[in-house]
Protein backbone atom coordinates (compact mmCIF):
# COMPACT_ATOMS: atom_id res chain seq x y z
CA UNK A 1 0.00 0.00 0.00
CA UNK A 2 1.27 3.32 -0.87
CA UNK A 3 1.27 5.00 2.67
CA UNK A 4 -1.44 8.33 2.39
CA UNK A 5 -1.32 7.92 -1.25
CA UNK A 6 1.82 9.20 -1.62
CA UNK A 7 1.59 11.54 1.74
CA UNK A 8 4.16 9.35 3.84
CA UNK A 9 4.98 6.76 1.19
CA UNK A 10 8.22 5.15 0.78
CA UNK A 11 10.51 5.00 -2.00
CA UNK A 12 8.57 2.30 -3.53
CA UNK A 13 6.14 -0.64 -2.99
CA UNK A 14 7.35 -3.58 -1.23
CA UNK A 15 8.84 -6.27 -3.27
CA UNK A 16 11.45 -8.32 -2.14
CA UNK A 17 13.32 -7.67 -5.40
CA UNK A 18 14.24 -4.59 -4.75
CA UNK A 19 15.41 -5.02 -1.44
CA UNK A 20 17.73 -8.10 -2.63
CA UNK A 21 18.52 -5.72 -6.08
CA UNK A 22 20.36 -2.79 -3.68
CA UNK A 23 22.96 -4.36 -2.34
CA UNK A 24 23.99 -6.77 -5.11
CA UNK A 25 24.29 -3.39 -7.57
CA UNK A 26 25.90 -1.42 -5.00
CA UNK A 27 28.59 -2.83 -4.34
CA UNK A 28 28.99 -4.93 -7.87
CA UNK A 29 29.78 -1.15 -9.03
CA UNK A 30 31.21 0.82 -6.40
CA UNK A 31 34.30 -0.66 -4.67
CA UNK A 32 35.56 -1.22 -8.70
CA UNK A 33 35.31 2.86 -9.26
CA UNK A 34 37.69 2.70 -6.68
CA UNK A 35 40.68 0.67 -8.18
CA UNK A 36 40.88 3.85 -11.07
CA UNK A 37 43.53 5.96 -10.13
CA UNK A 38 41.85 9.03 -11.41
CA UNK A 39 37.55 9.25 -11.64
CA UNK A 40 36.49 12.26 -14.08
CA UNK A 41 33.33 12.93 -14.91
CA UNK A 42 30.72 13.14 -17.59
CA UNK A 43 31.52 16.76 -19.33
CA UNK A 44 27.73 17.24 -19.87
CA UNK A 45 26.89 17.37 -16.31
CA UNK A 46 30.62 19.16 -14.91
CA UNK A 47 30.53 17.68 -12.01
CA UNK A 48 34.37 18.15 -11.30
CA UNK A 49 36.02 15.84 -9.13
CA UNK A 50 39.87 16.29 -9.02
CA UNK A 51 41.57 13.17 -9.07
CA UNK A 52 42.01 11.33 -6.42
CA UNK A 53 44.51 8.99 -5.27
CA UNK A 54 42.94 6.61 -3.90
CA UNK A 55 45.20 4.41 -1.67
CA UNK A 56 42.53 2.63 1.07
CA UNK A 57 40.86 4.87 2.97
CA UNK A 58 42.64 8.28 1.83
CA UNK A 59 41.07 10.79 -0.80
CA UNK A 60 43.69 13.43 -1.52
CA UNK A 61 45.35 12.69 1.55
CA UNK A 62 42.58 12.60 3.85
CA UNK A 63 41.63 9.96 5.41
CA UNK A 64 38.19 9.13 5.59
CA UNK A 65 38.19 5.72 7.78
CA UNK A 66 34.72 5.74 9.36
CA UNK A 67 34.73 6.47 13.28
CA UNK A 68 34.47 3.37 15.17
CA UNK A 69 32.66 5.39 17.93
CA UNK A 70 28.71 5.47 19.08
CA UNK A 71 26.96 8.22 17.91
CA UNK A 72 28.38 11.18 19.56
CA UNK A 73 27.16 15.04 20.50
CA UNK A 74 28.19 18.16 19.27
CA UNK A 75 28.27 21.17 21.17
CA UNK A 76 24.82 22.07 19.73
CA UNK A 77 24.10 18.51 20.94
CA UNK A 78 23.50 17.27 17.07
CA UNK A 79 24.23 13.71 16.34
CA UNK A 80 26.71 13.28 13.34
CA UNK A 81 27.01 10.48 11.28
CA UNK A 82 29.06 7.45 11.73
CA UNK A 83 29.63 5.92 8.21
CA UNK A 84 30.13 2.53 9.51
CA UNK A 85 25.96 2.78 9.89
CA UNK A 86 25.02 1.22 6.28
CA UNK A 87 22.52 -0.99 5.27
CA UNK A 88 24.18 -2.53 2.29
CA UNK A 89 26.26 -5.74 2.82
CA UNK A 90 28.68 -6.47 -0.18
CA UNK A 91 27.57 -9.64 -2.03
CA UNK A 92 30.16 -12.59 -1.60
CA UNK A 93 31.23 -10.94 1.54
CA UNK A 94 29.33 -13.76 3.39
CA UNK A 95 32.68 -15.87 4.19
CA UNK A 96 34.78 -12.83 5.00
CA UNK A 97 34.95 -11.30 8.44
CA UNK A 98 36.35 -8.63 10.44
CA UNK A 99 38.83 -5.70 9.07
CA UNK A 100 38.01 -7.51 5.20
CA UNK A 101 34.43 -6.90 5.69
CA UNK A 102 34.90 -3.32 6.97
CA UNK A 103 37.06 -2.26 4.49
CA UNK A 104 34.85 -3.03 2.02
CA UNK A 105 32.30 -0.89 3.16
CA UNK A 106 34.57 1.58 4.06
CA UNK A 107 36.17 2.17 0.99
CA UNK A 108 32.78 2.31 -0.87
CA UNK A 109 31.25 4.90 1.36
CA UNK A 110 33.96 7.31 1.34
CA UNK A 111 33.81 6.92 -2.46
CA UNK A 112 29.56 7.95 -2.09
CA UNK A 113 30.87 10.62 0.17
CA UNK A 114 33.39 12.41 -2.30
CA UNK A 115 31.20 11.94 -5.20
CA UNK A 116 28.01 13.72 -3.03
CA UNK A 117 30.73 16.71 -2.68
CA UNK A 118 31.34 16.64 -6.10
CA UNK A 119 27.86 17.08 -7.18
CA UNK A 120 27.23 19.80 -4.60
CA UNK A 121 29.88 21.94 -5.17
CA UNK A 122 28.52 23.59 -8.70
CA UNK A 123 25.33 24.09 -6.75
CA UNK A 124 26.62 26.44 -4.44
CA UNK A 125 25.51 30.17 -5.53
CA UNK A 126 24.22 28.95 -8.78
CA UNK A 127 20.76 29.95 -8.23
CA UNK A 128 19.69 33.28 -9.28
CA UNK A 129 17.42 35.70 -7.11
CA UNK A 130 14.91 38.27 -8.04
CA UNK A 131 15.99 40.49 -10.97
CA UNK A 132 19.51 38.06 -11.89
CA UNK A 133 17.35 35.59 -13.19
CA UNK A 134 16.23 37.45 -15.84
CA UNK A 135 19.57 37.41 -17.33
CA UNK A 136 20.17 33.27 -16.75
CA UNK A 137 18.50 32.40 -19.91
CA UNK A 138 21.60 34.32 -21.95
CA UNK A 139 22.96 31.45 -24.65
CA UNK A 140 21.42 29.17 -22.28
CA UNK A 141 18.50 27.56 -24.13
CA UNK A 142 16.65 24.58 -23.43
CA UNK A 143 15.06 22.26 -26.09
CA UNK A 144 12.19 20.34 -25.34
CA UNK A 145 11.64 17.47 -27.42
CA UNK A 146 8.41 16.70 -28.83
CA UNK A 147 8.64 13.09 -28.20
CA UNK A 148 5.52 10.58 -29.86
CA UNK A 149 2.86 10.63 -27.25
CA UNK A 150 2.95 7.22 -26.12
CA UNK A 151 6.34 7.82 -24.70
CA UNK A 152 4.11 10.57 -22.02
CA UNK A 153 0.69 11.39 -22.80
CA UNK A 154 -0.43 8.13 -23.87
CA UNK A 155 0.84 6.73 -20.40
CA UNK A 156 -1.33 9.36 -18.34
CA UNK A 157 -4.08 8.44 -20.05
CA UNK A 158 -3.31 4.53 -19.20
CA UNK A 159 -3.01 5.42 -15.92
CA UNK A 160 -6.00 3.24 -14.14
CA UNK A 161 -3.57 -0.01 -15.54
CA UNK A 162 -0.68 1.58 -13.40
CA UNK A 163 -0.97 0.65 -9.82
CA UNK A 164 -3.84 -2.29 -10.01
CA UNK A 165 -4.66 -1.68 -6.06
CA UNK A 166 -5.84 2.08 -6.72
CA UNK A 167 -7.01 4.83 -9.17
CA UNK A 168 -4.08 6.39 -10.27
CA UNK A 169 -5.54 8.84 -12.58
CA UNK A 170 -7.15 11.53 -9.48
CA UNK A 171 -3.38 11.78 -8.02
CA UNK A 172 -1.80 12.55 -11.70
CA UNK A 173 -4.37 14.96 -13.10
CA UNK A 174 -3.77 18.97 -13.13
CA UNK A 175 -0.48 18.15 -15.30
CA UNK A 176 0.55 15.73 -12.43
CA UNK A 177 -0.45 17.29 -9.15
CA UNK A 178 -3.43 14.88 -9.02
CA UNK A 179 -7.15 16.06 -7.70
CA UNK A 180 -7.26 19.51 -5.44
CA UNK A 181 -7.93 19.36 -2.11
CA UNK A 182 -10.27 22.74 -1.34
CA UNK A 183 -10.41 21.44 2.48
CA UNK A 184 -6.60 21.88 2.81
CA UNK A 185 -6.80 25.32 0.66
CA UNK A 186 -6.22 26.10 -3.10
CA UNK A 187 -2.48 25.46 -3.04
CA UNK A 188 -3.29 21.80 -2.19
CA UNK A 189 -3.72 18.51 -4.11
CA UNK A 190 -3.33 14.75 -3.80
CA UNK A 191 -0.15 14.35 -5.58
CA UNK A 192 1.48 11.17 -5.24
CA UNK A 193 4.99 10.05 -4.80
CA UNK A 194 5.47 8.92 -8.35
CA UNK A 195 3.99 11.87 -10.31
CA UNK A 196 7.95 13.89 -11.13
CA UNK A 197 7.35 13.07 -14.71
CA UNK A 198 4.82 14.98 -15.58
CA UNK A 199 5.27 17.54 -12.71
CA UNK A 200 8.43 18.72 -14.37
CA UNK A 201 7.29 18.42 -18.14
CA UNK A 202 4.51 20.87 -17.56
CA UNK A 203 6.92 23.40 -15.75
CA UNK A 204 9.53 22.93 -18.69
CA UNK A 205 7.53 23.87 -21.31
CA UNK A 206 7.24 27.77 -19.49
CA UNK A 207 10.52 27.84 -18.17
CA UNK A 208 11.91 31.18 -19.83
CA UNK A 209 14.83 29.86 -21.15
CA UNK A 210 12.64 27.46 -23.30
CA UNK A 211 13.95 27.71 -27.36
CA UNK A 212 11.76 26.54 -29.78
CA UNK A 213 14.71 25.76 -32.17
CA UNK A 214 17.22 23.21 -31.97
CA UNK A 215 20.29 25.58 -32.53
CA UNK A 216 19.66 28.09 -30.46
CA UNK A 217 19.65 25.08 -27.42
CA UNK A 218 22.58 24.43 -25.09
CA UNK A 219 20.34 22.09 -23.34
CA UNK A 220 17.84 19.39 -24.14
CA UNK A 221 14.78 17.90 -22.32
CA UNK A 222 13.64 14.02 -22.95
CA UNK A 223 10.16 14.06 -22.15
CA UNK A 224 9.65 10.17 -21.66
CA UNK A 225 8.00 9.10 -18.47
CA UNK A 226 10.01 6.31 -17.67
CA UNK A 227 8.98 5.70 -14.35
CA UNK A 228 5.16 5.26 -14.98
CA UNK A 229 6.07 2.99 -18.05
CA UNK A 230 8.29 0.51 -15.34
CA UNK A 231 5.63 1.24 -12.77
CA UNK A 232 2.71 -0.43 -14.42
CA UNK A 233 4.70 -3.04 -16.47
CA UNK A 234 5.93 -4.35 -13.00
CA UNK A 235 2.76 -4.94 -11.66
CA UNK A 236 0.91 -6.31 -15.21
CA UNK A 237 3.57 -8.81 -14.66
CA UNK A 238 4.95 -7.90 -17.61
CA UNK A 239 8.17 -10.08 -19.53
CA UNK A 240 11.57 -8.43 -19.00
CA UNK A 241 11.04 -7.77 -23.03
CA UNK A 242 8.01 -5.88 -22.42
CA UNK A 243 9.44 -3.72 -19.76
CA UNK A 244 12.74 -3.18 -21.98
CA UNK A 245 10.72 -1.92 -25.00
CA UNK A 246 9.43 1.25 -24.89
CA UNK A 247 12.75 2.34 -22.83
CA UNK A 248 14.56 1.12 -26.73
CA UNK A 249 12.62 3.34 -28.79
CA UNK A 250 12.69 7.21 -27.59
CA UNK A 251 16.70 6.10 -27.62
CA UNK A 252 16.61 4.84 -31.76
CA UNK A 253 14.54 7.95 -32.42
CA UNK A 254 17.20 10.49 -30.51
CA UNK A 255 20.05 8.49 -31.94
CA UNK A 256 18.97 9.86 -35.66
CA UNK A 257 18.57 13.36 -34.09
CA UNK A 258 21.68 16.01 -34.99
CA UNK A 259 21.02 17.47 -31.46
CA UNK A 260 21.89 13.91 -30.03
CA UNK A 261 24.64 13.19 -32.80
CA UNK A 262 26.73 16.07 -31.87
CA UNK A 263 27.61 15.35 -28.25
CA UNK A 264 26.43 12.12 -27.99
CA UNK A 265 23.65 13.21 -25.64
CA UNK A 266 25.98 14.41 -23.37
CA UNK A 267 24.08 17.79 -22.95
CA UNK A 268 20.44 15.75 -22.66
CA UNK A 269 18.67 15.49 -19.48
CA UNK A 270 15.22 13.85 -18.28
CA UNK A 271 13.42 13.61 -14.86
CA UNK A 272 12.86 10.46 -13.76
CA UNK A 273 9.55 9.87 -11.27
CA UNK A 274 10.99 6.70 -9.79
CA UNK A 275 13.80 4.65 -8.07
CA UNK A 276 16.93 4.82 -10.59
CA UNK A 277 16.80 0.99 -9.19
CA UNK A 278 14.18 0.60 -11.52
CA UNK A 279 15.58 1.06 -14.39
CA UNK A 280 19.12 -0.72 -14.00
CA UNK A 281 17.95 -4.07 -13.83
CA UNK A 282 21.07 -6.57 -14.36
CA UNK A 283 19.29 -10.19 -13.85
CA UNK A 284 16.04 -11.17 -12.27
CA UNK A 285 12.78 -9.44 -13.66
CA UNK A 286 11.73 -6.55 -11.53
CA UNK A 287 12.32 -3.35 -13.54
CA UNK A 288 13.56 -2.33 -16.95
CA UNK A 289 17.14 -1.74 -17.95
CA UNK A 290 16.70 1.61 -19.36
CA UNK A 291 19.30 3.20 -17.63
CA UNK A 292 21.70 0.40 -17.95
CA UNK A 293 21.61 1.10 -22.00
CA UNK A 294 25.07 2.52 -23.40
CA UNK A 295 23.16 5.53 -24.75
CA UNK A 296 21.80 6.82 -21.34
CA UNK A 297 25.17 6.94 -19.67
CA UNK A 298 25.81 10.57 -20.59
CA UNK A 299 22.18 12.43 -20.40
CA UNK A 300 21.73 13.67 -16.70
CA UNK A 301 19.07 11.94 -15.12
CA UNK A 302 17.00 14.08 -12.37
CA UNK A 303 15.37 11.70 -9.83
CA UNK A 304 13.56 11.09 -6.86
CA UNK A 305 16.29 8.31 -5.62
CA UNK A 306 19.66 8.41 -7.39
CA UNK A 307 21.94 5.84 -8.13
CA UNK A 308 24.91 6.37 -5.06
CA UNK A 309 27.95 5.81 -7.54
CA UNK A 310 26.78 7.56 -10.77
CA UNK A 311 27.29 10.67 -11.12
CA UNK A 312 24.60 11.57 -13.73
CA UNK A 313 22.30 10.93 -11.36
CA UNK A 314 21.19 14.06 -9.28
CA UNK A 315 18.46 12.88 -6.36
CA UNK A 316 15.91 15.70 -6.47
CA UNK A 317 12.90 15.91 -4.17
CA UNK A 318 9.85 14.00 -4.41
CA UNK A 319 6.68 15.55 -5.26
CA UNK A 320 4.42 16.71 -2.11
CA UNK A 321 0.98 17.54 -2.20
CA UNK A 322 1.78 21.69 -1.90
CA UNK A 323 1.81 23.42 -4.62
CA UNK A 324 2.16 27.07 -4.07
CA UNK A 325 1.35 29.80 -7.19
CA UNK A 326 2.95 33.08 -5.48
CA UNK A 327 5.40 34.23 -2.77
CA UNK A 328 2.44 34.95 -0.74
CA UNK A 329 0.76 31.71 -0.41
CA UNK A 330 4.59 30.65 0.70
CA UNK A 331 4.95 33.10 3.41
CA UNK A 332 1.45 32.24 4.66
CA UNK A 333 2.37 28.57 4.96
CA UNK A 334 5.74 29.39 6.88
CA UNK A 335 3.56 31.70 9.12
CA UNK A 336 1.00 29.11 9.55
CA UNK A 337 3.17 26.51 10.41
CA UNK A 338 5.60 28.38 12.70
CA UNK A 339 2.78 28.82 14.75
CA UNK A 340 1.73 25.80 14.77
CA UNK A 341 1.51 23.53 18.59
CA UNK A 342 3.95 20.99 18.92
CA UNK A 343 2.52 18.70 21.00
CA UNK A 344 3.77 15.52 20.25
CA UNK A 345 7.43 14.83 20.81
CA UNK A 346 8.48 12.13 18.41
CA UNK A 347 6.06 10.47 15.62
CA UNK A 348 6.29 7.88 13.06
CA UNK A 349 3.86 7.54 9.80
CA UNK A 350 4.79 4.37 8.33
CA UNK A 351 4.26 0.19 8.06
CA UNK A 352 6.26 -2.21 9.68
CA UNK A 353 8.32 -4.78 7.55
CA UNK A 354 7.49 -7.83 9.39
CA UNK A 355 9.17 -10.13 6.36
CA UNK A 356 12.53 -8.39 7.34
CA UNK A 357 13.63 -8.85 10.67
CA UNK A 358 16.24 -6.99 10.92
CA UNK A 359 14.57 -3.73 9.74
CA UNK A 360 14.97 -0.85 11.91
CA UNK A 361 11.30 0.05 11.94
CA UNK A 362 10.40 -2.95 14.12
CA UNK A 363 12.52 -1.70 17.13
CA UNK A 364 10.73 2.00 16.03
CA UNK A 365 7.78 0.94 16.65
CA UNK A 366 8.06 -1.37 19.94
CA UNK A 367 9.79 1.58 21.15
CA UNK A 368 7.16 4.27 20.13
CA UNK A 369 4.09 1.71 21.14
CA UNK A 370 5.88 1.60 24.71
CA UNK A 371 6.11 4.98 25.46
CA UNK A 372 2.75 6.76 24.05
CA UNK A 373 3.44 9.66 26.04
CA UNK A 374 6.37 10.80 24.06
CA UNK A 375 5.69 9.52 20.85
CA UNK A 376 2.82 8.90 18.30
CA UNK A 377 3.14 5.74 16.11
CA UNK A 378 0.34 6.28 13.08
CA UNK A 379 0.02 2.89 11.46
CA UNK A 380 -0.49 3.00 7.37
CA UNK A 381 -1.17 -0.71 7.18
CA UNK A 382 -4.53 0.18 8.77
CA UNK A 383 -5.20 2.54 5.90
CA UNK A 384 -5.04 5.64 8.44
CA UNK A 385 -2.41 7.80 6.12
CA UNK A 386 -4.74 7.55 3.37
CA UNK A 387 -6.23 10.47 4.59
CA UNK A 388 -4.23 13.45 4.05
CA UNK A 389 -5.68 15.56 6.60
CA UNK A 390 -4.22 12.99 9.42
CA UNK A 391 -0.97 12.79 8.13
CA UNK A 392 -0.44 16.62 8.06
CA UNK A 393 -2.35 16.89 11.03
CA UNK A 394 0.11 14.57 12.64
CA UNK A 395 3.57 16.10 11.33
CA UNK A 396 1.98 19.70 12.10
CA UNK A 397 2.06 18.70 15.77
CA UNK A 398 5.58 16.61 15.80
CA UNK A 399 8.78 18.41 17.11
CA UNK A 400 10.13 14.88 15.49
CA UNK A 401 9.49 12.34 12.58
CA UNK A 402 11.42 9.29 12.30
CA UNK A 403 12.05 8.55 8.48
CA UNK A 404 13.70 4.83 8.55
CA UNK A 405 14.43 3.54 5.50
CA UNK A 406 11.52 1.28 3.76
CA UNK A 407 11.68 -1.09 1.07
CA UNK A 408 14.45 1.54 -0.21
CA UNK A 409 16.60 4.16 1.98
CA UNK A 410 14.66 7.57 0.39
CA UNK A 411 11.18 7.89 1.48
CA UNK A 412 8.68 10.84 0.62
CA UNK A 413 7.65 11.50 4.23
CA UNK A 414 11.07 13.21 4.21
CA UNK A 415 9.83 15.98 2.47
CA UNK A 416 6.38 16.09 4.44
CA UNK A 417 8.34 16.17 7.54
CA UNK A 418 10.27 19.19 6.13
CA UNK A 419 7.10 20.76 4.23
CA UNK A 420 5.44 20.62 7.76
CA UNK A 421 8.18 21.61 9.98
CA UNK A 422 8.87 18.22 11.55
CA UNK A 423 12.69 17.90 12.33
CA UNK A 424 13.19 14.60 10.58
CA UNK A 425 15.02 11.61 12.51
CA UNK A 426 17.35 10.01 10.03
CA UNK A 427 18.55 6.41 10.56
CA UNK A 428 20.65 5.37 6.99
CA UNK A 429 22.87 8.24 5.72
CA UNK A 430 21.19 7.17 1.66
CA UNK A 431 17.84 8.32 2.93
CA UNK A 432 18.97 12.37 2.36
CA UNK A 433 22.66 12.99 3.09
CA UNK A 434 23.90 11.25 -0.13
CA UNK A 435 21.06 11.76 -2.30
CA UNK A 436 19.87 15.95 -2.76
CA UNK A 437 23.06 18.01 -3.21
CA UNK A 438 21.29 20.77 -5.06
CA UNK A 439 19.05 21.33 -2.51
CA UNK A 440 20.20 20.33 1.03
CA UNK A 441 23.07 21.83 2.68
CA UNK A 442 26.31 19.69 3.40
CA UNK A 443 25.66 20.15 6.86
CA UNK A 444 22.84 18.23 8.30
CA UNK A 445 22.86 18.90 11.46
CA UNK A 446 20.98 21.93 10.64
CA UNK A 447 17.43 20.41 9.63
CA UNK A 448 18.16 16.95 10.65
CA UNK A 449 18.52 14.73 13.57
CA UNK A 450 21.28 11.34 12.56
CA UNK A 451 21.05 8.09 15.03
CA UNK A 452 22.95 4.90 13.95
CA UNK A 453 20.82 2.20 13.14
CA UNK A 454 22.89 -0.12 14.35
CA UNK A 455 22.85 0.72 17.75
CA UNK A 456 19.28 0.89 17.89
CA UNK A 457 18.63 -2.22 16.73
CA UNK A 458 21.46 -3.31 19.38
CA UNK A 459 19.59 -1.48 22.53
CA UNK A 460 23.09 0.69 22.83
CA UNK A 461 20.92 3.54 21.79
CA UNK A 462 17.17 4.71 22.88
CA UNK A 463 16.06 7.10 20.09
CA UNK A 464 13.71 8.60 22.56
CA UNK A 465 15.77 9.46 25.08
CA UNK A 466 18.52 10.85 22.24
CA UNK A 467 15.54 12.98 21.27
CA UNK A 468 14.66 14.01 24.63
CA UNK A 469 18.14 15.27 25.27
CA UNK A 470 17.86 17.84 22.23
CA UNK A 471 16.28 21.50 23.98
CA UNK A 472 14.14 23.10 22.79
CA UNK A 473 16.25 26.39 21.80
CA UNK A 474 18.11 23.87 19.42
CA UNK A 475 14.35 22.34 18.63
CA UNK A 476 13.58 25.97 17.46
CA UNK A 477 16.81 26.64 15.62
CA UNK A 478 16.72 23.59 13.55
CA UNK A 479 12.62 24.35 12.71
CA UNK A 480 13.50 27.61 12.11
CA UNK A 481 15.97 26.58 8.93
CA UNK A 482 13.49 24.10 7.66
CA UNK A 483 10.39 26.75 7.30
CA UNK A 484 12.70 29.28 6.09
CA UNK A 485 15.26 27.73 4.38
CA UNK A 486 14.56 24.38 3.31
CA UNK A 487 10.76 24.24 2.81
CA UNK A 488 10.41 26.92 -0.08
CA UNK A 489 13.25 24.79 -1.95
CA UNK A 490 11.99 21.38 -1.78
CA UNK A 491 8.56 21.81 -2.78
CA UNK A 492 7.24 22.07 -6.71
CA UNK A 493 5.20 25.11 -7.62
CA UNK A 494 2.19 25.14 -9.55
CA UNK A 495 3.02 25.52 -13.09
CA UNK A 496 0.73 28.50 -13.34
CA UNK A 497 2.79 29.66 -10.74
CA UNK A 498 4.81 33.43 -10.36
CA UNK A 499 7.36 32.83 -7.94
CA UNK A 500 9.84 36.14 -7.25
CA UNK A 501 11.54 35.67 -3.74
CA UNK A 502 11.61 31.85 -3.82
CA UNK A 503 13.03 29.34 -5.81
CA UNK A 504 11.12 25.98 -5.74
CA UNK A 505 12.54 22.19 -6.18
CA UNK A 506 12.11 22.79 -9.94
CA UNK A 507 13.79 26.45 -10.38
CA UNK A 508 16.51 25.09 -8.36
CA UNK A 509 17.68 21.89 -10.18
CA UNK A 510 17.07 23.54 -13.70
CA UNK A 511 19.64 26.62 -12.68
CA UNK A 512 22.15 24.16 -11.47
CA UNK A 513 21.89 22.70 -15.10
CA UNK A 514 21.91 25.64 -16.90
CA UNK A 515 25.23 27.02 -14.70
CA UNK A 516 26.82 24.40 -14.71
CA UNK A 517 30.85 24.85 -14.72
CA UNK A 518 32.68 23.42 -17.66
CA UNK A 519 35.22 20.45 -17.37
CA UNK A 520 36.35 17.51 -19.21
CA UNK A 521 36.48 13.76 -19.10
CA UNK A 522 34.89 10.75 -20.20
CA UNK A 523 32.49 8.23 -19.12
CA UNK A 524 32.60 5.53 -17.55
CA UNK A 525 30.41 3.10 -18.96
CA UNK A 526 32.17 -0.40 -18.26
CA UNK A 527 30.78 -2.24 -15.09
CA UNK A 528 33.69 -3.08 -12.73
CA UNK A 529 33.92 -6.07 -11.23
CA UNK A 530 33.76 -6.87 -7.54
CA UNK A 531 36.84 -5.62 -5.82
CA UNK A 532 37.09 -8.28 -2.55
CA UNK A 533 39.69 -6.40 0.27
CA UNK A 534 41.64 -8.66 2.97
Amino acid sequence: MLEAAGMAGEGGPFTPRRLAFIPIVFFLVVPGLLLSSTLVPVPSFHVCLSSLTLNMYNFNGRNNSPQQTEPRDDPAGRVHVVEEDVSYVPPGTETQTGQGKKKSIQYAIGMVQEQIRGLRSPARNRTCQGDACGHMCEGKGIFVYDLPAKFNRQLMKGCVDILPWMNFCEYITHQGMGQPVPKLGRSWYKTNQFSLEPIFHSRIMKHPCRVLEEDKASLFYIPFYAGLNVLQKNFQNASVEEKDQLGLQPVEWLKSKRSWIQNEGKDHFMALGTLSWDFRRTGGVWGSNFLELKEMQNPVKLIIERQPWHPNDVGIPYPTSFHPKTDKEIRRFQSKISRSKRRIHVSFAGAGRPNLTDNVRSFLIEECSNNSSLCTYLDCKSGSCMNPKTVIKLFMESEFCLQPPGDSPTRKSFFDSLLYGCIPVIFDPFTAYYQYPWHLPEDHTLYSVYINQEQVKQGKVKVLTTLQSISAKQRKEMRRYIISELMPQTVYANPNSNLHRFRDAFMISVDNLINRPSCGGEVLTDRPKFYRFG
